[in-house]
C-alpha cells in the first residue's frame, strides 16, 4: 500500500542540508467548487514558501525533483534532451486517450507516416522499451500504433468507449480531450461547449481511468489552442478558459494523492497546425517531443511496473 504523499521543501536537499518543516494547510472542499465534487476536507502538506523545488516523499512516487512550489501539479515544457532514459529504464506501456489529435488524424497525408505523435515519442524514449496500448489502430510505419481515441468525439463519448483499452492496464496514460467540446457547432460539441462543464466531464473521465488503473500515472493535457481567427475565435477563447479549468480539475485529484498531473500544451505553436486544429506532420513530431518532455521530467519511481502481459502480443 502506498504511503501518503508528503511535500517537502527541497532547497535544503540541493544544498546538502536538512529539510525544512513543511507548513500544514487545510483544503476546503467548498474552495474548489463543483470541479472537486466529492472532495473531503483534509490536512495537506505543502512546500516551504522559500523552496524552489519539491520532493515527493514516503510514496512509490518518491525519488527526484518535480516542478516548483507554485502549481506543482502542472508540468511545463522544459526542452529535455531526447534519448534520456526515463524512469530508470522502466518499461512503459503507454495509452493515448482522446480525440482526433491523439488518433493522429491527417498524419498519413502529404508524405506523413500515419503514426501521429507516437513515432516521435518512441524515438525520443529510445532508451526505454515502449509498448502502446489501446483498442483503436491506425496503419503506420510501426506495428503497434494503438490508442484509445476517436475523431470528432467529445469527452463523454471517449469516457463511454475507453473501458476495453483500460483493461490492457497501461502504466502511463496520456489524456488529451476537449477540443471538440469547445467547438462552436452543436453537432460536434454535443454536450455543449461551456468550458467549466466540459472540465467537470473531464474530471469524471480521469476518475474512471484511475479506478480502472489505480497505479497508472495519468498526464492530462491542458490542450493546445486552435487558431485565433474569424472562424475559430470563439473556440480559441473558450479553450483558454478550459485550459485553466483543466488545471483546477487536476489539482483536486493531485491533492487527493492520485498520480495525476497536468501537462501544459497551451504554449504549443499554432503555426504547427495544418487546419487550425490538427497538427501538420512536423507538428505531430513536435507533439511527441512534448509528451516525451513531460514524461522525462518525472522523478524515478513515479511510473510503476505494468500489470499483466502486454496487449497485442502475437
Amino acid at each position: 500500500m502506498r504511503a501518503a504523499l508528503k511535500f517537502l521543501g527541497a532547497a535544503g536537499l540541493l544544498a546538502g542540508t536538512t529539510y525544512g518543516r513543511a507548513v500544514q494547510q487545510t483544503v476546503e472542499a467548498s474552495s474548489i467548487g463543483s470541479l472537486g465534487e466529492g472532495l473531503q476536507t483534509r490536512d495537506a502538506t505543502f512546500p516551504l514558501p522559500n523552496s524552489d523545488q519539491v520532493l515527493l516523499e514516503e510514496t512509490a512516487f518518491s525519488s527526484g525533483m518535480l516542478g516548483g512550489v507554485k502549481d506543482i501539479h502542472i508540468l511545463q515544457y522544459r526542452n529535455v534532451r531526447h534519448g534520456e532514459r526515463a524512469q530508470g529504464g522502466q518499461k512503459l506501456r503507454i495509452l493515448g486517450v482522446g480525440d482526433s489529435i491523439t488518433a493522429g488524424f491527417l498524419s498519413d497525408q502529404d508524405g506523413g507516416d500515419g503514426s501521429g505523435y507516437r513515432q516521435a515519442l518512441r524515438d525520443d524514449l529510445s532508451r526505454n522499451e515502449v509498448v502502446f496500448a489501446g483498442t483503436e489502430y491506425m496503419a503506420s510505419v510501426f506495428t503497434d500504433n494503438y490508442f484509445a481515441a476517436w475523431s470528432g468525439k467529445t469527452i463523454k463519448y471517449i469516457a463511454d468507449n475507453v473501458d476495453a483499452s483500460l483493461e490492457q492496464k497501461p502504466n502511463v496514460v496520456l489524456l488529451s480531450a476537449g477540443t471538440n467540446d469547445m467547438n462552436s457547432r452543436s453537432s460536434i460539441s454535443t454536450e455543449g461547449n461551456d468550458p467549466k462543464k466540459a472540465a467537470e466531464r473531464l474530471g469524471s473521465l480521469i476518475d474512471k481511468i484511475h479506478r480502472a488503473c489505480p497505479d497508472a500515472l495519468i498526464l492530462v493535457a491542458m490542450i493546445q489552442n486552435v487558431c485565433d481567427n474569424e472562424e475559430y475565435h470563439d473556440q480559441h477563447e473558450r479553450t483558454k478558459w478550459f485550459q485553466k479549468y483543466i488545471a483546477d480539475v487536476v489539482k483536486v485529484r493531485f491533492e487527493r494523492r492520485q498520480p495525476v498531473l497536468a501537462a501544459d500544451f497551451s504554449g504549443f505553436d499554432t503555426n504547427s497546425l495544418r487546419d487550425c486544429v490538427h497538427p501538420t506532420n512536423r507538428g505531430y513530431q513536435v507533439m511527441g517531443d512534448w509528451w516525451y518532455d513531460f514524461i522525462a521530467q518525472l522523478p524515478n519511481g513515479w511510473v510503476q511496473e505494468a500489470e499483466g502481459s502486454d496487449p497485442h502480443e502475437t
